[in-house]
């Protein structure tokens, strides 16, 4: 029961980090100085590729030092000692050059700790298809809360700081540092004889359902950001209302109309994807059991198309919300059954390199393309208008976003993967036998 709570209080922490700063990353990055930096599209798109372009240097190198030389925990300690320093500074920049350099340091140092804590995790866990979705939820759990928590610092005016995401995932990091030094070690697996444990997990591919997985995963991660990157901006979007008063008539067929919402409230409203995910992580072990694990994963496609679909056709706050619920069988029934697919198919020497690899896929490859594009997609749907016009609750509006438009490139990638995944993904007799 020990074991269990350390290695809970791991995950809650691990992504508390990342729940701090994420969600509303982007309207600090794009809003207007002195509350924003004043970046454009292909900036926060850059900014956005940081994360998986570095899981992508970062995971397979830390998988193999994890499975052949190091203890999990003790590198899992100082990545995250690293990542927090590089969180305060990040605080203190105000151009993209200092921005740039500042939180590709802190993504190279956080990327690989994701898989890591999923390889110490299946290490210790005695039956992780049954218990892992019971850790995992502290995950979801940690990112909640500090949404929940950055939105009472900022309605409360106790940390009065347009930086105020960037100091309070430090705080956890710096936490959760000293932490893993107290968690279950997790040695390397020396007596292997695969050398090179990374090499050996590239051999997943010569099973046809994996890859199959992997081919669907880089889909679908790579609309993963524009959740991230353009609900947040569409909830604090001015309303169309708000527009007709301000915009001459020429103007008002751009699009650029949103929810409206107060900044201070956006951290909550995003925060209610983890509620979801809370509920869908504790039934995974019942839908596995029940679903198995293609129909399992097939329900987490269908909730990504889901998702977007509803902000193209559903361009309201109910609709939207609804969006929002979707995150959990998103990352419940496909990220994390996915996950757990992987764990099964994979010999226990490799288990942090098969970790790894699953997470270069969906955190690394695909969110590097889907980043990049949706910044470009951005500024393809953007229109500058040549004045600054007052606008109630803000400085000024400066641009116009067609949220719709965005929506539907994802809405349309991930419809593919639907009707794809069920001819293609079939379990053959015998395979998850371990």
């Amino acid at each position: 029961m020990r074991r269990f709570g350390l290695l809970f209080v791991m995950m809650f922490l691990e992504f508390a980090i990342w729940g701090a700063w994420l969600p509303v990353a982007t309207p600090y990055f794009q809003g207007q100085r002195p509350l924003g930096l004043g970046f454009t599209g292909t900036q926060s798109g850059i900014l956005f590729a940081l994360m998986p372009l570095c899981s992508l240097i970062m995971s397979p190198i830390l998988g193999q030092l994890a499975d052949r030389v190091f203890n999990s925990e003790k590198m899992m300690a100082l990545l995250h000692f690293i990542s927090a320093i590089t969180l305060v500074a990040l605080s203190r920049q105000t151009t993209f050059a200092g921005t740039f350099v500042c939180l590709a340091i802190h993504c190279l140092a956080f990327s690989p700790t994701i898989p890591l804590s999923t390889s110490i995790c299946m290490h210790h866990l005695e039956d992780p298809t049954r218990q892992f979705g019971n850790i995992r939820v502290a995950g979801t759990i940690g990112w909640m809360i500090s949404g929940w928590v950055l939105t009472m610092l900022r309605v409360t005016g106790k940390l009065e700081s347009p930086t105020d995401l960037f100091l309070l995932a430090a705080v956890m990091g710096f936490a959760l540092s000293f932490f893993c030094l107290f968690l279950p070690k997790t040695p390397p697996a020396k007596s292997s004889e695969n050398r090179y444990a990374f090499g050996a997990a590239l051999k997943l591919f010569n099973n046809s359902n994996f890859a199959m997985l992997m081919i669907v995963a880089f889909i679908i991660c790579a609309q993963f950001d524009f959740f991230y990157m353009f609900t947040p901006q569409f909830l604090g979007a001015p309303t169309s209302e708000t527009l007709a008063k301000i915009l001459p008539e020429s103007y008002l067929g751009s699009g650029g109309a949103g929810l409206g919402l107060s900044a201070k409230m956006i951290p909550f409203v995003m925060s209610l994807a983890q509620v979801s995910e809370i509920v869908m992580m504790l039934a995974l072990p019942f839908l596995l059991k029940s679903m198995g694990y293609r129909w399992t994963l097939y329900m987490g496609i269908v909730a990504w198309f889901a998702r977007f679909a509803l902000n193209v056709l559903v361009p309201t706050l109910p609709g939207t919300i609804a969006s929002i619920m979707m995150h959990g069988f998103c990352v419940a029934c496909f990220m994390i059954a996915g996950s757990l697919y992987v764990a099964k198919i994979a010999p226990q020497d490799i288990r942090a390199s098969s970790q790894a690899l699953y997470s270069l896929v969906t955190f690394g490859l695909g969110r590097i393309v889907g980043s990049l594009v949706g910044g470009m997609i951005q500024n393809a749907n953007t229109t500058n208008l040549p004045v600054k016009l007052p606008l109630p609750g803000l400085s000024v509006l400066e641009k116009l976003v067609n949220y719709p438009a965005i929506f539907a490139i994802p809405t349309g990638m991930t419809f593919v993967c639907v009707l794809a995944f069920p001819f293609l993904f079939r379990i053959r007799k015998g395979e998850l036998d371990s």
